[in-house]
Order: C-alpha cells, then sequence, then structure tokens
C-alpha cells in the first residue's frame, strides 16, 4: 500500500488534470478508469514503463489503418464474450476491495448494500423518467440528469458517511 502522502499527491495531480480538461474543452475525461484498475489488480503489473510501452504500440497502431480493420471487424459474440469476461471482473476487482472493511458489522453492511441498491435503483429510475428533473435551466437539467443516471456515482454518494470523509 502506498504511503498517505504519494495518495494525497495522486489524488492531486488527478484532480488537476480533470480541471485542465474541462478548461481546455478536451473533451475527454483524466481519470483513473476500473477497467484499468481492474487489469493491474489481476495482473500485478503496474510498472509506468509498461503503460507507457502500451500507449507506444496503440498510437503506432493507430497510425495503420489496416490495424484499426481487424478491430473493427471483430464479430459481435466475440466483443459480447469479451464483456461477459471484462465486467465481471471488474466488479468482482471492486468488490474484492471491500475484503479489507468488516462485513460482520451491521453498519458497514447497511452501508454497502444500500449504495449499490440506492446507486441502481435511482438511476434507473431517472433514465426511464428525465422529464422529472426540472431545474429551470437546460443546462442544469442536463448536468442533474448525467449525475443521477450514473449509477457508480449515486452509489458512491449514497455511500459517503460522515466517518469515511476525512
Amino acid at each position: 500500500m502506498p504511503p498517505p502522502h504519494a495518495l494525497n499527491r495522486g489524488i492531486l495531480v488527478e484532480g488537476l488534470g480533470c480541471v485542465l480538461s474541462g478548461i481546455w474543452g478536451s473533451g475527454n475525461g483524466s481519470t483513473s478508469y476500473s477497467n484499468n484498475i481492474g487489469t493491474i489488480a489481476v495482473t500485478r503489473v503496474a510498472s509506468r514503463r509498461v503503460i507507457q510501452t502500451a500507449g507506444l504500440i496503440m498510437i503506432a497502431l493507430s497510425l495503420v489503418g489496416k490495424a484499426g480493420a481487424v478491430f473493427v471487424g471483430l464479430p459481435d459474440p466475440l466483443l459480447g464474450g469479451l464483456f461477459c469476461y471484462l465486467f465481471p471482473l471488474i466488479m468482482a476487482v471492486g468488490i474484492g476491495t471491500l475484503a479489507e472493511v468488516s462485513l460482520a458489522s451491521e453498519r458497514n453492511l447497511f452501508i454497502v448494500s444500500f449504495s449499490i441498491f440506492g446507486g441502481l435503483a435511482i438511476s434507473q429510475r431517472i433514465t426511464e423518467d428525465p422529464g422529472v428533473i426540472r431545474t429551470g435551466s437546460p443546462e442544469g437539467d442536463n448536468l442533474v440528469y448525467v449525475l443521477l443516471s450514473t449509477g457508480m456515482f449515486m452509489a458512491g454518494v449514497l455511500g459517503l458517511d460522515r466517518k469515511s470523509v476525512v
């Protein structure tokens, strides 16, 4: 486990990257993706050199049209099979992080279960009826809709309590 000062620096730099991408309007997020975290947890490879090499390979392949055609030509059942492996893997790694949490505690068990259920239920409800949000501003409606329809965001918000925010 990295020391707290290293985690704090990582969160600071990630936040700064998000702010800068928002200011520049780059159109992409600058955040840690759960599939990358899941891959690191499964392979135990977290070397910067490996990530840099993979990035260079992806850039090089993006310049070759035939390489892109190989990925576009993948059949849907194969992609479906990959999704059937990848997303449960990401979920399992996320649940694995709860191994350090005592689920024997009724309080912790309630927080985890309520967060998961509430995040899914609220996001499903908002997705089914987006007209329920009326802030008086189309931009405000869109912002609230995006936040409330994202199950992971809602589960995170519902899982916060005064003892977990330090």
